[in-house]
């Protein structure tokens, strides 16, 4: 699968994904040689002149790696998120494009980060609902931090990054090998909206990226020691019943596949889906 980034965050979060041999990783930010993973985009004082002056990626994309998908990662409080449907454009004529997009913490953001990112935000979400995008993941940086905790100020986003990829990494693992049990069902083609996180399989906890409004579906993906699933009898039954009790009542969907791993420790994840727009951290009523 080929990973693009946009700018220093979608960057740092694309190198992340370099380490896993699955990943052809490509870069685009201001600074960067030219090269055959990396594109240097000149530096723009604002969101708009980003957005009005053309790149000419056509020769970059070219060069990718064939595959079919490709995910596209940013965040969109950058002055420079104002290139990022240049470049969905470009990556739309030759990939099924998806959109792994990170809020940052609002609160921090001045008013024209703020509407910077509002704008990124709402588009994305409306390009996935039509279909022109095949699927977007939210999460949010605050979010993230609340799962890990105590993080200190150097490595702070290293941290996130990592805790980021590694959670997505063994989804897209277990969605591609076969489980040893599950109940997966395929979701309806409306379904676009996602984001992801941990689930505690000791007490049921689960901590997720973005908080999702309107879910309709949630996914569980356990990963379970080889000689657990040969040896404990009583595990099975205690995975059925906690993916039970998460459906909250028949509020949402919920399905759940159990894969063998090598692991010393089992570990459990979720993905967590809605058709809706997502509002976080504006009221519903600023939407239309």
């Amino acid at each position: 699968m080929n990973i693009v980034g946009l700018g220093q965050a979608g960057c740092n979060i694309a190198e992340c994904f370099s380490q896993h041999p699955q990943y052809n990783v490509y870069k685009l930010d201001n600074g960067l040689p030219r090269a055959k993973n990396t594109y240097p985009i000149a530096k723009r004082d604002t969101h708009e002149e980003y957005d009005k002056n053309p790149l000419k990626l056509t020769q970059f994309v070219s060069r990718m790696k064939d595959s079919q998908e490709v995910l596209f990662v940013m965040a969109g409080s950058g002055a420079i998120s104002g290139a990022s449907l240049q470049v969905l454009e470009h990556l739309h004529k030759k990939f099924d494009v998806h959109v792994l997009y990170v809020k940052p913490d609002a609160e921090l953001l001045n008013g024209v980060g703020q509407l910077q990112e509002r704008v990124c935000y709402r588009i994305l979400q409306e390009y996935a609902r039509s279909g022109v995008l095949k699927s977007m993941c939210i999460v949010s940086n605050p979010h993230m931090e609340d799962v890990l905790g105590e993080v200190p100020a150097i490595g702070y986003y290293e941290e996130l990054n990592s805790l980021l990829v590694s959670v997505l990494h063994m989804i897209n693992i277990f969605k591609h090998t076969e489980p040893v049990i599950e109940t997966r069902s395929a979701l309806g083609d409306h379904v676009r909206l996602y984001t992801v996180g941990i689930v505690d399989i000791s007490s049921g906890e689960q901590k997720m990226f973005f908080p999702v409004n309107n879910s309709s579906d949630r996914c569980y993906y356990y990963g379970i020691g080889n000689q657990d699933l040969k040896t404990d009898g009583k595990l099975f039954k205690k995975i059925k019943s906690q993916v039970k009790s998460f459906s909250n009542e028949g509020e949402y969907g919920v399905s759940y596949s159990i894969h063998s791993t090598e692991y010393k420790e089992n570990f459990a994840y979720c993905s967590e889906h809605s058709s809706k727009i997502q509002f976080f951290p504006e009221k519903a009523l600023t939407y239309d």
